[in-house]
């Protein structure tokens, strides 16, 4: 603890309008070789500017905890379970617990959802934040009172001196608590597993009220001033182009405001999303349709073939008859149950986008390429990924088109747009050869595979390979 006579600790205290704010670098697991400390950072916060983007933890005088959840809700429920670590370490009142969609930003660590890591990932560095805030709280308790730390405990948002059952809640500590200097991490003691009171329970949902009543916020819910609605004419063929267009018929159509080639194809901007997709189907497009002009699925599937069935195997001595079947797996979308959209708002030296994704620094950079600004990422609740996040069409797409119509832009993507233009699961052929002996007992097995992927939102064909098992 800092050298803070009572005197000039008391007079900090009686400052309104404070809040304590922590932040916590969150490694993963290649930085936490190199540094395991928390990299923590108070400041006094006045209003919504003083928040910091490395802050994962704050407490404002009214007691209002709010945590920054470094990861998408997908709907796998973690803006809860994360609040519930700090919550649980923090000995929260859970109904004073708020949480928000973190942006972008090395100081949180790793920001990448997926493979059902993020609880995993993130346990022991969430609790440690609640349990360092909680032992700030006790401190500038315990200095308020002139009493010892450890005659203190806290509960339910209030910090208890046991002897006299003196009381301050945390939102009557914040203002002094950020005075203090923040604790080591080895001075800070998590709980046992046996006193936890929230982690292991079934809690409400932080955001199942807003879902159930419709006032939660989806990314095709994001309304901006003067907005309009784009969406994109893509190539049929995968790795196709635009050769020329004609938009005149297009722009004919009611409500359609602008016609604009960009990256993936050609956006047509109306005012309402019926007129921009009867727009896009009004236009007139010549594809150069490339090297897959001529590929198609049953050519395919004979590559795969080619690659998985074997022919000129050794037979082996012992066995008396071998069995054999193949198995055939198609190309498989992601589908999630919220198609792709984006809203972007690009000006001539900044922007900021609102979009579904996994990889909030991959988004956020292709937002930037895309716009030649640098754009502010925000991410709103997400109906399921799966997967589909971890590309950026949708951010893309929205980031060019608002740039080149000088607007305000929500570029959606159909049901059919996302099955048709999806990064999928490769196809694949398994050729599968088990070997019997004379009592008709497996004694060899062999698994070969053809397969061909899918990438870059169809852009190339990966060659697949032979792998044998």
């Amino acid at each position: 603890m800092s050298d803070l006579n009572r005197r000039n600790f008391l007079k900090l205290s009686s400052l309104t309008g404070a809040g304590l704010v922590l932040g916590f670098r969150l490694p993963d697991s290649a930085a936490a070789a190199v540094k395991d400390d928390l990299t923590v950072v108070n400041m006094r916060r006045q209003d919504a500017a003083a928040f910091s983007p490395n802050v994962f933890l704050s407490i404002d005088t009214g007691g209002i905890i709010t945590v920054q959840i470094p990861r998408s809700e997908l709907g796998q429920g973690v803006n809860t379970t994360l609040a519930m670590l700090i919550a649980e370490e923090l000995d929260a009142d859970w109904s004073m617990v708020r949480t928000e969609q973190a942006p972008p930003g090395s100081a949180y660590g790793n920001q990448v959802t997926g493979g059902s890591r993020t609880i995993a990932e993130s346990y022991s560095g969430f609790r440690m934040a609640g349990a360092t805030a909680r032992a700030m709280l006790i401190s500038a308790a315990a200095l308020t009172w002139n009493v010892p730390p450890d005659t203190c405990t806290a509960e339910q948002g209030v910090v208890i001196h046991t002897a006299t059952d003196q009381r301050l809640t945390y939102g009557e500590l914040v203002a002094a608590a950020s005075t203090l200097e923040v604790p080591k991490r080895t001075d800070v003691t998590l709980k046992a597993e046996t006193d936890f009171k929230l982690i292991g329970t079934r809690v409400p949902s932080k955001d199942a009220p807003d879902m159930v009543t419709g006032r939660a916020i989806y990314t095709s819910d994001v309304r901006l001033e003067g907005m309009l609605v784009g969406v994109v004419a893509r190539c049929p063929v995968f790795g196709g182009k635009v050769a020329s267009y004609d938009a005149s018929a297009a722009l004919a159509v009611e409500g359609v405001q602008q016609v604009v080639e960009i990256s993936s194809g050609i956006a047509v901007v109306a005012h309402n999303t019926w007129a921009a997709l009867k727009g896009r189907d009004a236009l007139v497009i010549t594809w150069d349709e490339g090297k897959y002009a001529d590929l198609n699925s049953e050519t395919i599937r004979q590559m795969m073939m080619e690659q998985a069935v074997q022919t000129d195997l050794d037979q082996n001595a012992d066995v008396t008859q071998y069995l054999e079947a193949i198995y055939e797996l198609p190309y498989l979308a992601h589908a999630p149950m919220e198609p792709l959209s984006a809203a972007a708002d690009v000006r001539a030296d900044s922007g900021d986008i609102w979009g579904m994704t996994q990889n909030r620094s991959g988004a956020q950079n292709a937002a930037r390429n895309a716009a030649d600004v640098p754009m502010a990422l925000h991410v709103p609740l997400i109906g399921g990924q799966f997967g589909r996040g971890h590309w950026f069409e949708n951010i893309e797409d929205a980031a060019e088109v608002s740039r080149l119509v000088a607007a305000p832009v929500r570029v959606i993507w159909t049901r059919e747009d996302d099955m048709q233009h999806d990064h999928y699961r490769p196809a694949s052929v398994h050729w599968v050869r088990a070997g019997l002996d004379a009592s008709g007992q497996p004694i060899t097995w062999e698994h070969h595979i053809g397969a061909q992927g899918i990438d870059g939102g169809g852009s190339e064909l990966l060659e697949g390979a032979y792998m044998p098992y």
